[in-house]
């Protein structure tokens, strides 16, 4: 216990420590709190009606400034209030009638724009569609003039077959016809001879 004593009269007689501030902090005319006054919703509802105290309008006998003079502290508002505009959403904003108006024409523009976009749509269909049937008349005329012609070419060749097979037969009847003068010739040939030997023999 005497111990702890001790040490608690040594810790009262030091003193705390000095807090030093920096230039940038010395600067400041407003600290920036951890934790923020309002919720974000409550703040995006209310800040446009943020206002300084005036004199005359709010009755009040005098208002005092602790930091800067009274144009200054409204030109700080007004650019405090200008910042939170561009980062903070509007809970409660409602779109105007020119809002509407304007909504009325860009909906009807844009109805037009889709119309127009379909009919080009619906024409370049229609092209492709008769482009494809042109060509598959092309693709099936040309199959048929290939199939006529192979059609043609069988048949020739079919009728140069016959034609040989024709000229064969004609060509070995000639050669018999042939075969069969010779032998009559040949037996022609002889008779005579004989005469000629008994016409010697008498």
């Amino acid at each position: 216990e005497e111990e702890e004593e001790k040490e608690d009269e040594e810790m009262e007689a030091q003193e705390p420590p000095k807090v030093k501030l920096t230039e940038e902090e010395k600067a400041l005319w407003f600290r920036k709190a951890p934790v923020p006054d309002l919720s974000a919703h409550a703040l995006g509802t209310s800040f446009m009606n943020f206002s300084i105290p005036e004199k005359d309008e709010e009755a009040f006998d005098e208002v005092r400034y602790e930091w800067w003079k009274s144009a200054k502290c409204k030109d700080y508002m007004k650019q405090w209030i200008r910042d939170r505009k561009l980062t903070i959403r509007v809970e409660d904003l409602q779109p105007s009638e020119w809002f509407h108006a304007k909504w009325k024409d860009w909906q009807k523009t844009l109805q037009a724009w889709h119309s127009k976009q379909n009919q080009y749509k619906a024409t370049e269909t229609k092209k492709a569609l008769l482009v494809a049937k042109k060509q598959a008349t092309r693709e099936a005329k040309k199959k048929a003039a290939a199939e006529k012609a192979a059609a043609a070419a069988k048949a020739k060749e079919a009728k140069e077959e016959k034609g040989e097979e024709k000229n064969g037969e004609d060509k070995k009847s000639e050669e018999k016809g042939e075969e069969k003068a010779d032998g009559q010739d040949v037996a022609m040939g002889a008779a005579p001879e004989e005469e000629q030997d008994g016409d010697e023999a008498e």
